[in-house]
């Protein structure tokens, strides 16, 4: 039997093919909001009408009434993507533009407080919707810069959500209360995993420092110590894997592993443990080859970091060697598209004679795009 379109693809359909006017009064109240949801995203954006479902949401967020917060923080989140975000829109200058960080002031406000009621007052959403409340919310503050009391705010709560962590972590331009915030959290556990991000706001205000090898053993045994509380879950089932069971009952073999070494080969190394031994073996070998964890961590805090382009180039010039090849060229791709430095990496190849990993291969720079060692 052949396929048949519902009546709601055909109606997108035609909605995808017309390019329908946004009018500024397009949404209004949620009656309105609901007449135009499933069709959203085919509406041209409109900063009159983003605007105005962002205010309804954040007025209608805290109210009686019986309407779905979810489906409004959805719809502000693929609105704002499908017309607003770089990433959807990368070949797109016109879409490009309307960032987030570009927004006026009283939109800024208006959805860094969304983002607060999502964190702070999720009493008007289900459990299991807080999370993906706080993502869609959290989406729109990303690249936004912020005053320095809202600034304040995602430190005093950075440990709440993953999202306000983000936030802080990830935050665009150089900041004296977030930099002042990480010296302050430095040797915290939960943030060991964070390690060269943390590097990298201190090197915002202090280029010449390094981290100490003493952090990174720390790290790693912290990391160790976890595991092993994961590892003595499990039963051995068979020789050779291992066996839990869930909440729903179900069995699993899946270990979920807190130890990342950034990396390979240790990355690949930490997939084949299977005992408490081996566990504890790994961290003997990231002993003996701190120096290398060290430079290969200051890379990604350096490309991380919110430094001038030219100090970044600068700073990671002189890590530069046939060892770090990859990593800096990963670093580079990744968290600093800087084509001066490619164009200078390019030059030590041939002066190295640092060959390609792959010959002939159309896939290699998304390869090193992708393969993220964090």
């Amino acid at each position: 039997m052949s396929y048949s379109p519902t009546k709601k693809e055909i109606q997108n359909r035609i909605m995808e093919y017309d390019t329908p006017d946004s009018p500024d009064d397009l949404i209004v109240t949620y009656q309105d909001f609901l007449k135009v949801r499933d069709f959203l995203f085919y509406y041209p954006f409109n900063p009159v009408v983003f605007k105005s479902l962002l205010k309804l949401t954040v007025d209608l967020w805290i109210s009686d009434k019986r309407i779905s917060r979810l489906s409004l923080l959805k719809a502000l989140k693929g609105y704002y993507s499908r017309y607003c975000d770089k990433s959807v829109n990368r070949y797109n200058r016109a879409a490009s533009k309307h960032k987030s960080d570009s927004f006026p002031d009283e939109i800024k406000a208006l959805i860094f407080h969304l983002f607060k009621l999502t964190v702070k007052d999720d009493r008007f959403i289900t459990p299991l919707q807080v999370d993906e409340a706080r993502k869609a919310a959290n989406h729109l503050l990303i690249g936004m810069t912020l005053p320095d009391k809202d600034i304040k705010w995602l430190c005093d709560n950075a440990f709440v959500s993953e999202q306000v962590l983000n936030r802080v972590l990830r935050y665009p331009s150089k900041s004296e209360i977030i930099t002042g915030w990480v010296k302050k959290n430095f040797e915290n556990d939960q943030l060991r995993t964070r390690r060269y991000e943390l590097i990298g706001w201190l090197l915002d205000y202090d280029p010449d420092y390094v981290i100490n090898e003493s952090t990174l053993l720390y790290d790693y045994q912290h990391f160790v110590g976890l595991d092993i509380n994961e590892l003595r879950q499990f039963y051995r089932k068979e020789l050779g894997s291992f066996a839990i069971t869930t909440i729903s009952g179900d069995s699993t073999n899946i270990i979920n592993f807190s130890f990342r070494i950034y990396g390979a080969p240790y990355g690949k190394l930490r997939l084949n443990v299977k005992s408490l031994d081996e566990v504890e073996a790994v961290l003997h070998f990231v002993s003996s080859d701190l120096d290398n964890i060290k430079v290969k961590m200051m890379i990604w805090a350096i490309a991380q970091s919110r430094l001038e382009s030219d100090k970044k180039v600068e700073m990671l010039k002189k890590y530069y060697t046939e060892a770090t090849h990859l990593e800096i060229l990963r670093a580079a791709t990744n968290k600093f598209k800087n084509a001066d430095l490619l164009r200078w990496i390019l030059g030590k190849m041939e002066s190295l004679n640092i060959k390609d990993q792959e010959k002939h291969s159309k896939n290699n720079f998304i390869k090193l795009t992708s393969d993220l060692p964090f």
